[in-house]
Formats: C-alpha cells, sequence, structure tokens
C-alpha cells in the first residue's frame, strides 16, 4: 500500500511541477511528464515483474509460444499508452499517430496466435 502511496504522491507532485512550469517556461515543462513516465516507470517493474512470472507459470502448460506474444502486448500497450500522453502536450494529431501506431503494433504481434487459433479451429471441422 505504501508503494501505491508513494507512486500517486509523486505523480501529483509531478503534475503541480508542470502546471507551476507551464506558465514560466513551457518548453521545460515538457519534461515533467517524461520524467513522470519514467518514476512510474520504478514503480511498476516489480509488481510488472511478478506478472509475467504469473504469466510464464501459466503458460508452461500451453504452448510455449504464448507467454512471450502476451508479453509483447502488454508491453506495447503500456509504452504505447505512456507515449501518447506524453505527445498530447505537443499535438493530438501526433497523439492520433502515434496511438495507431500502437495498435497496429499490437495487431501485428497477436497475428501468430490469431493463426494458429485458426489453424486449430480449422482442423476440428470434420
Amino acid at each position: 500500500m505504501s508503494d501505491i502511496l508513494k507512486f500517486f504522491g509523486a505523480m501529483i507532485i509531478a503534475a503541480i511541477l508542470y502546471i507551476l512550469l507551464k506558465n514560466i517556461n513551457g518548453k521545460l515543462a515538457v519534461v515533467i511528464p517524461t520524467a513522470a513516465l519514467v518514476i512510474s516507470a520504478f514503480f511498476i517493474l516489480e509488481p510488472l515483474s511478478q506478472i509475467v512470472g504469473f504469466v510464464k507459470t501459466a503458460s508452461s502448460n500451453a504452448d510455449p509460444s504464448l507467454s512471450p506474444i502476451l508479453v509483447k502486448i502488454c508491453a506495447v500497450s503500456l509504452i504505447g499508452e505512456g507515449t501518447s500522453r506524453i505527445c498530447s502536450e505537443a499535438s493530438e494529431t501526433l497523439v492520433k499517430c502515434v496511438s495507431f501506431a500502437s495498435r497496429t503494433a499490437v495487431i501485428i504481434i497477436v497475428f501468430p496466435l490469431f493463426k494458429s487459433l485458426v489453424s486449430t479451429a480449422v482442423g476440428l471441422i470434420p
């Protein structure tokens, strides 16, 4: 629980610093969300490693190619969301481009899994 409080405290401080610096120096204020993203990454590394461990353990009984796909999907989703939030200060068009690119990357990553699912389903049809 204390890690959650530390995380939200750091994000509140980053938000306050951003608001204060935005009026004084807009270019310097853009650094604050980036620093907040890096700080939040440090807070979520341990829980994220536990999730990755769980996915690997849970998929040990299933197809071994599933766990890398799931981990990549989670990573691309988190990185895409963080990047689009940082880019929101620059332009709405940039946010849309980053969002589209991350969705496209997820589709590309999921395609082998989808292909395997379709081939299994076709194999079940008599």
